[in-house]
């Protein structure tokens, strides 16, 4: 009994010991994170950033004295600027952007991101050639209670019908509402009215989104499901967001795989954080020595006067 005793205790002590070891997790490489994306329209625009360490809790870190620099398909070149100090309520210092009159689909365009102290980040991408939108609808009903106030309501429906092309395709889809923006200029003490371009919020039933991609101000899908026919998606937003515009953009996206893995590993990662049961999840990059995304798309839109 005693020998039992002890054997006992000997196992009760052993599971109870516990060693606490501090590891130094060495912080990563510095390099730059390019988020850059250019359509068929001609409209570029980009965004650099440092990568951040996994623990630091700090706001990112941008740039706007980086060296953007593109090369077309044909060999010539271009680079993507800031633009000067702005009084714009809207004006950010750290958007490049640029207007291209030139497109070639399907030819790989090149970019690269220079920063003192920092590798050179490259990549290439392509710009899919647009999907037309077939047919389309959408409900711009606004809603209002008894004593004449918005009200939410997300059951205003949005639909698209296209031809798929042959081969693995990629698509998204986005609502843009042009709304007014009245603002004061300080230096000339007048009002000053402009056009402000902002994105809905959609959400869809079909499961060709996956639950942690819906309700976002884009919905990207594959063709998985619907391989060479013709397609109807539909999507539904709240017609309180369209509420006061002039004018909506429906604006159907063809994106290239890499975009939509990057879209797609972002949303889940956003889905799981905070989660300690979830599992890790890496956003995808196709940016070399460093972070990020560039990505061609190819855009067909519909304006409706409102």
């Amino acid at each position: 009994m005693k020998m039992r005793l002890s054997h006992i205790l000997i196992v009760l002590t052993l599971i109870s010991c516990e060693m606490v070891v501090d590891v130094d997790v060495p912080p990563p490489p510095e390099l730059l994170v390019l988020n850059s994306t250019f359509d068929s329209e001609g409209n570029w625009s980009a965004k650099v950033s440092k990568n951040q360490y996994i623990l630091d809790e700090d706001p990112p870190v941008f740039f706007n004295d980086a060296t953007l620099t593109v090369t077309r398909p044909d060999g010539s070149s271009f680079s993507l600027e800031t633009k000067p100090p702005s009084d714009d309520f809207f004006y950010d210092a750290y958007l490049y952007s640029y207007k291209d009159e030139s497109v070639f689909y399907g030819e790989p365009y090149l970019i690269s991101a220079e920063k003192e102290g920092f590798p050179i980040a490259t990549s290439a991408s392509v710009i899919p050639k647009p999907v037309q939108i077939l047919l389309y609808e959408i409900d711009t009903t606004t809603f209002f209670d008894q004593q004449g106030l918005n009200t939410w309501n997300g059951d205003n429906k949005l639909s698209v019908t296209f031809q798929d092309v042959e081969g693995e395709s990629f698509y998204g889809l986005r609502l843009k509402t042009m709304v007014l923006y009245y603002g004061f200029n300080y230096e000339t003490q007048t009002e000053e009215i402009d056009t402000v371009d902002r994105y809905v919020y959609l959400e869809t039933e079909n499961p060709i989104v996956e639950d942690y991609m819906n309700s976002s101000k884009e919905l990207v899908f594959t063709d998985q499901s619907f391989a060479g026919k013709e397609y109807n998606f539909v999507a539904r937003f709240s017609g309180n967001d369209i509420q006061g515009a002039d004018l909506v953009t429906i604006e159907f996206l063809t994106i290239t795989e890499a975009y939509y893995a990057y879209k797609s590993s972002q949303r889940l990662q956003e889905w799981v954080d905070g989660d300690p049961f979830a599992a890790p999840v890496n956003v995808r990059s196709n940016i070399e020595n460093g972070h990020g995304i560039f990505a061609g798309i190819g855009i067909d839109t519909v304006q409706i006067q409102l």
